[in-house]
């Protein structure tokens, strides 16, 4: 995962999911992490869609257009400078 994605509340790790254009934030568990990404252990489902880019300027709650967007699981797979989704 990319580590743009996972911030930090009071110690939890967290990230926003994308649920029927609502983003949901979820704690989460990780593992090996280095400057640009993050091993997820717990706490998502395969293929859930999590925001990366923009992610500091949605809240719980908040809806959520995607321009653009990965559709591709293959982790070597870079998002455009338009995503704002990983998968």
């Amino acid at each position: 995962m990319p580590r743009e994605a996972v911030f930090s509340v009071d110690g939890i790790y967290k990230v926003f999911t994308l649920e029927n254009g609502i983003a949901v934030e979820k704690s989460i568990g990780i593992g090996e992490t280095t400057k640009d990404f993050a091993v997820i252990k717990s706490g998502l489902k395969e293929n859930e869609e999590v925001i990366v880019l923009g992610r500091n300027l949605v809240e719980d709650g908040s809806r959520v257009s995607v321009q653009g967007g990965v559709k591709d699981t293959d982790p070597q797979q870079v998002p455009d400078s338009n995503s704002g989704v990983e998968r």
